[in-house]
């Protein structure tokens, strides 16, 4: 019996791990899933950032047109929009930029004739195609400009 067991355990230690080629593989395998997957999640979120940016712009529009309703006049900027109520939460978009308002005014500057509310995108950057609601790019989003 000690002869075959002796053998046994010659071939049990030979079988029982992974070669170092196995494990590379492994390893390999499971890198270009993990990044399939974060490529995936990260379009995914940008996506669902573009979708939410084109909703706050449409509230704060919606806004924007109630206070001149209301006001009889659009307002200097977006915080007069905040603190008087028509618009809630914070006015920056989920890159954290602020959005921007622009008002273009009447020959004499006595009063807005439009105006237009857009984010700047995901590179933070005013005035590139990645602008969401700018009338001036050619971005994802929307590009109408509002007014009376």
């Amino acid at each position: 019996m000690g002869i075959f067991s002796r053998h046994m355990k010659k071939k049990r230690s030979h079988a029982d791990g992974f070669t170092l080629v196995e494990l590379m593989v492994v390893l390999a395998i499971i890198g270009v899933l993990t990044t399939i997957v974060a490529v995936n999640v990260f379009k995914t979120k940008d996506v669902a950032n573009v979708k939410a940016t084109g909703m706050a712009l449409n509230a704060i529009k919606t806004g924007i047109d109630q206070f001149q309703m209301v006001e009889g006049r659009y307002p200097s900027d977006l915080e007069e929009l905040k603190e008087q109520g028509y618009v809630k939460g914070k006015l920056a978009d989920p890159w954290d930029t602020p959005y921007f308002y622009v008002a273009e005014f009447s020959n004499d500057g006595s009063r807005v004739i439009s105006y237009s509310v857009f984010s700047a995108g995901p590179d933070r950057q005013a005035g590139t195609t990645d602008d969401i609601g700018n009338p001036e790019t050619e971005g994802t989003g929307e590009t109408d400009t509002f007014g009376p």
